[in-house]
């Protein structure tokens, strides 16, 4: 694991405000790395447990400690080694083409919000697109979200499904990315959890349908 903590001398009132925006601004950079909100880490604060957790449970989603013995948050291990897909910058230019070339693609000036939505997950690479996240784009709550799509006939599972074996058909055929690679670029934390999506939209793995485009390229 990794800890870091906040160590600094100073009045106990002022180290607080200090101590929570360090900690805000600590989570929201793994958040950003990660593409998504995490549950992994801990964080621990000196000062005692506020009566109103509501504004700490809006910004962390993760267990907090209060009037523990120090300030910090620890990181797991396997948090400090998943790859960030925008540190790349070829893996994350590949992203950014593909995912303009797909935006192209769905050639439309229509306000539907299957339309909308699909548009908001090309627009955000490398990024987990929670059901919360595209609720927020459209200044919507979720519960209203999933009814508009429900009256199009389909559902924020199903749009996020469609878009993302849309994106791993354009990797696979259109980039020698490797599995792994492409797996990390459409936010799965590993390449096992990326194999199992695929095989579940197409009845074969990625490795089995670049294997087949090849056989294809060479037969012609």
């Amino acid at each position: 694991c990794c800890y870091l903590n906040f160590i600094i001398d100073l009045p106990i009132e002022v180290k607080r405000l200090l101590s929570e925006t360090c900690m805000v601004i600590l989570y929201e950079c793994i958040e950003f790395i990660l593409g998504r909100k995490t549950d992994e880490v801990q964080v621990y604060f000196e000062h005692d447990k506020p009566r109103n957790l509501e504004n700490y449970k809006n910004v962390f989603e993760a267990p907090i400690i209060f009037s523990f013995n120090q300030t910090g948050m620890r990181i797991p291990k396997n948090i400090c080694l998943i790859e960030n897909p925008s540190a790349n910058k070829i893996i994350y230019n590949h992203a950014i083409d593909q995912c303009g070339k797909l935006i192209k693609q769905l050639g439309s000036t229509t306000t539907s919000y299957t339309y909308m939505m699909q548009k908001i997950i090309l627009s955000n690479p490398s990024k987990q697109i929670s059901e919360e996240f595209i609720a927020s784009e459209l200044f919507i709550s979720k519960r209203t979200l999933a009814r508009k799509l429900k009256n199009e006939g389909t559902s924020y599972k199903i749009v996020l499904d469609d878009m993302l074996s849309k994106q791993a058909i354009e990797y696979l055929k259109e980039t020698d990315l490797s599995i792994t690679a492409i797996a990390t670029i459409l936010n799965y934390h590993d390449s096992a959890n990326f194999r199992r999506a695929f095989k579940r939209w197409f009845k074969i793995t990625p490795r089995e349908y670049r294997r087949t485009i090849s056989n294809n390229k060479s037969t012609n």
